[in-house]
């Protein structure tokens, strides 16, 4: 990977750019600039793909994979395709930081990875997108 933390999106041609693009990138700087991920186990990357497509559309679905020669984890997760497109830039982004939080938090750990402590990595995750104003305070994911 280019970055310890990469975050991407697979789009419909319909989501503006300031979410397909934009939020996500803002993710990703705040990831790589705050986070180190070694603290957090063996792991060297990880990557993390918000899919905002229509419901209809099931070629990309939900996925995620571990890459043991790598120490990789590549990660695919729906956001709400109808919320996205009549939310506010805020919500937008409040949207994909709790879908990324609640993913580490109760989808990831389902993966076994080894040698990587999802519950701690949550945590600073959280804490970090609260402490930027993209998540509201409450009960972690």
């Amino acid at each position: 990977m280019r970055n310890p933390f990469v975050v991407s999106s697979i789009t419909w041609h319909e989501v503006p750019l300031a979410i397909a693009i934009d939020q996500v990138n803002l993710i990703e700087e705040a990831l790589n600039e705050h986070l180190d991920l070694a603290q957090y186990g063996q792991i060297t990357g990880l990557a993390f793909i918000f899919i905002i497509k229509p419901a209809d559309n099931t070629i990309h679905e939900n996925h995620i994979s571990y890459s043991r020669k790598r120490k990789e984890i590549v990660i695919q997760m729906r956001v709400g395709y109808d919320l996205v497109q009549k939310s506010a830039l805020p919500t937008v982004m409040n949207l994909l930081c709790q879908q990324y939080v609640e993913t580490i938090a109760k989808v990831l750990p389902l993966k076994k990875v080894p040698h990587f402590d999802c519950v701690r990595f949550g945590k600073a995750v959280y804490e970090l997108f609260l402490e930027k104003g993209w998540v509201v305070m409450g009960e972690l994911a």
